[in-house]
């Protein structure tokens, strides 16, 4: 357009030429500016220049046409010789008209370009902040969470370690209650080999006074045997009422039941029971604690001889086993009443009881729970369809150990 007579002047809204075809008209401004325009020009450094000068046009000699740009706040002006006004110039006006709508339509499509361009990195910088701060409050709240949740398992460390304490005390006390309920028949069980030791010793002096070595020697092996008769119940007592471990170890399961029935043979032969076994001559090997699995043997033939107590003859108790794909079932059955409706949902609560207070606590059943769910097995509690009660101890099962016998013996 510089060949041409007409010009090109786009101005911003202060009036000044910010773009135009002759480079002399560039960054005049096109009227008079007020003190505050001259401030903000100076204080925005829009232009090279902080005092546009003024653009002395020859208003009679020039035809002007403008139109406003409203997105942009800018005029587009259109300028050609008042010499010229006659000449045939639509085709040029049209040519101007084409060239700036173009232009114009540039304009806008950049300053579109450029505000979303602004719109976008404005949206990404809130959206980065309030992602940082959501995670600075996620954060927050896992470290908070994260030590309330250490300090719970502490403190359920805390009361599960009080909780096995006062089990093992709970089942101390009951294997030393059983123990003194059972003295009576415990010092007689003693003190009749001790009388016969005794009687057999004098007899052996008098012999061997006349000379009766033979004789004396007879005697002396009935005092080895009634020896060995009563380290072995000592030998019982002594591993039912020491402590055990909690780790699980192989246990072999009919000795354990001899053990339970030699602490109870003095009582049971007193109520003439009749003994019905049916136990396998292969050791069964089980998952337990020895000493944990014959107070559980205890308490439930115990309570077995307490439930024939008010039966008439003939009274009978019967114990069997068998292997099962989950392991090994022990079954202990008795003819007395059986369970009640009562006692069959509240049997293994603590201190519910169907005998006297003098008989018992009500703890038997419900420590041989806790013994059981200990040892990973399960105890079963239902009536024979014959009558009677019938205990269910299932086993988990255990690889083959070396104890066969009591664990301890007299020396």
């Amino acid at each position: 357009m510089g060949k041409t007579p007409e010009q090109l002047a786009l101005t911003d809204d202060y009036g000044v030429v910010i773009l135009t075809s002759r480079p002399d008209w560039r960054y005049r401004a096109t009227r008079a500016l007020s003190e505050s325009e001259h401030l903000a020009i100076e204080a925005n450094l829009a232009y090279p220049t902080r005092d546009p000068q003024p653009l002395a046009l020859d208003e009679n000699a020039w035809v002007v046409q403008s139109r406003a740009i409203t997105e942009t706040g800018w005029t587009a002006n259109l300028l050609a010789p008042r010499s010229l006004i006659d000449r045939p110039v639509r085709s040029v006006l049209a040519i101007a008209t084409g060239a700036l709508l173009a232009l114009m339509l540039a304009l806008g499509l950049m300053m579109q370009r450029r505000r979303n361009y602004l719109d976008r990195i404005a949206f990404e910088a809130r959206a980065r902040q309030e992602l940082e701060m959501r995670v600075a409050e996620r954060t927050s709240a896992l470290e908070r969470l994260n030590t309330r949740l250490k300090q719970e398992v502490l403190e359920r460390e805390h009361a599960q370690q009080k909780l096995f304490q006062a089990q093992d005390e709970l089942v101390q006390a009951s294997k030393l209650s059983a123990l003194g309920t059972m003295s009576a028949s415990i010092s007689h069980e003693l003190n009749q080999p001790l009388g016969a030791i005794r009687s057999y010793a004098e007899n052996a002096e008098v012999l061997l006074d006349h000379q009766r070595t033979d004789d004396a020697r007879g005697n002396l092996k009935l005092i080895t045997e009634l020896t060995a008769r009563m380290a072995s119940i000592i030998a019982h007592l002594r591993a039912f009422a020491r402590r055990d471990h909690h780790a699980p170890e192989s246990v072999a399961l009919q000795p354990a039941i001899e053990d339970a029935l030699a602490l109870l043979a003095k009582r049971r032969r007193a109520m003439d029971v009749e003994l019905i076994r049916d136990l396998p001559d292969a050791p069964l090997w089980v998952q337990a604690g020895e000493t944990r699995l014959r107070q559980v043997l205890g308490n439930l033939l115990a309570n077995a001889l307490d439930a024939l107590t008010e039966k008439a003859n003939p009274r009978r108790l019967w114990i069997s086993a068998e292997k099962t794909a989950q392991g090994v079932n022990l079954y202990i059955r008795d003819n007395g009443p059986g369970f009640t409706r009562e006692a069959l949902a509240r049997a293994r609560e603590p201190f519910f009881t169907t005998k006297t207070r003098t008989q018992g606590l009500g703890l038997g059943l419900a420590i041989c729970e806790t013994l059981m769910r200990a040892l990973g097995g399960e105890l079963v509690l239902a009536n024979h369809p014959q009558g009677g009660a019938l205990l269910t101890l299932r086993l988990l099962p255990a690889r083959p150990g070396a104890n066969l016998q009591p664990p301890e013996e007299f020396a």
